[in-house]
């Protein structure tokens, strides 16, 4: 079982907010956490526990979060729960929040034009959230069906857009669908949950990010993962385990870039990197939709040529979380410091990487780090 001292996990109902359980004796847990997706968390509960009921481990009823120190880490909707055949235990798998709108749909008509993004987002997520009294909505609940969900941000990101027909209720639009893509685009921005633990209720809100999330650490020694393969007692190391990968299946020299348009009308941009001699002849044709200037295609184009003409390392850290840079310093979307000095080149980093994921087995207390790396 996961030590009771570090990590506890909270049940939630989440139509109304109240706690239920605050403390859930989950062992084996492991979480997960991407970068502007929604994550994960697994689980067992000890059938003989006086909390492995039906009416607490009710999937679809209820949302469970893991905390650290006091801090929640991690939370979502509580999906499957499974007794496997002959087992004296119950396992439970949960989704993030951020994944509670892939199970939505966009009812509500809306269209915008020269609007804010962020207000774009804001509207669509508070129109989930805002359907009662509405009958051709049909929705199953009374007046209950504000889930406490805010969407916030520091500064409004002063990119406008316009969405005419994406969102009429015809198009059947699924919302976690039309969130990413609105975020994804040319000009776009992060977004991450953010959680408040109060006494009997917990709160949630989505936070925007322009021009994306994080912090850029790098020239930050306090921010540095190092490794250095000695055996000495001065040997210099916060990771306890990496893994370098050379990755050539993203790899293209050619580029034909495409924004918008259809058939021979649509925008296209071409570019040749030289750095791809010497290399299988790759092609690559991204898709910018939303891009309707030459210049701006062209950069597009440019950007991945100079990314994917070579295969990409890209390291992966198991770090400690109590050493410097400690757990809570950073987080997903900053740009970090990676020095790894292996017994082998191939094995062996040195630069930056953007931290797009993380994950955890609770019992051993060591998060995994996803970087990107920054070229």
């Amino acid at each position: 079982m996961a030590d009771q001292s570090r990590w506890r996990f909270v049940v939630e109902d989440p139509i109304t907010g109240m706690v239920l359980a605050p403390d859930l004796p989950l062992s084996g847990v492991r979480l997960t956490e991407q970068l502007n997706r929604p994550g994960a968390l697994s689980g067992s509960l000890a059938l003989s526990d006086g909390h492995a009921t039906s009416e607490l481990l009710s999937p679809g009823r209820r949302a469970i979060y893991a905390l650290r120190d006091g801090v929640i880490q991690w939370g979502g909707p509580l999906w499957s729960v499974k007794v496997p055949e002959g087992s004296d235990t119950v396992q439970v798998d949960c989704e993030g929040w951020l994944g509670y709108w892939d199970h939505r749909d966009i009812w509500q008509s809306r269209s915008f034009t020269q609007i804010e993004q962020f207000d774009i987002f804001k509207t669509l997520v508070d129109d989930a959230q805002d359907e009662t009294g509405n009958a051709t909505l049909g929705h199953a609940h009374e007046g209950q069906l504000d889930l406490g969900i805010s969407v916030t941000w520091d500064t409004p990101s002063g990119v406008l857009r316009d969405r005419i027909d994406q969102y009429a209720d015809h198009q059947a639009k699924n919302l976690g669908d039309a969130l990413r893509e609105l975020a994804a685009v040319e000009g776009g921005f992060d977004y991450s949950m953010r959680y408040t633990l109060g006494a009997e209720t917990i709160g949630k809100t989505i936070r925007l990010h322009y021009p994306r999330q994080g912090r850029d650490f790098r020239g930050d020694l306090s921010h540095r993962f190092e490794f250095e393969f000695d055996t000495s007692p001065t040997a210099k190391t916060n990771i306890v385990d990496r893994a370098v990968i050379h990755d050539a299946k993203d790899q293209g020299w050619r580029i034909r870039g495409w924004g918008e348009g259809e058939g021979t009308d649509r925008l296209r941009a071409q570019r040749v990197d030289p750095a791809g001699a010497g290399y299988l002849p790759l092609d690559a044709s991204p898709s910018w939709s939303g891009v309707s200037e030459s210049p701006t295609l062209t950069a597009h184009a440019a950007g991945h040529a100079s990314r994917y003409a070579r295969p990409l390392r890209i390291p992966t850290v198991t770090v400690h979380p109590d050493m410097d840079p400690r757990w809570g310093t950073y987080d997903l979307g900053d740009i970090v410091p990676v020095d790894i000095r292996d017994i082998s080149p191939l094995s062996s980093y040195a630069g930056a990487g953007r931290i797009v994921a993380w994950s955890i087995d609770v019992d051993s207390d060591r998060p995994s780090l996803d970087l990107d790396p920054v070229i």
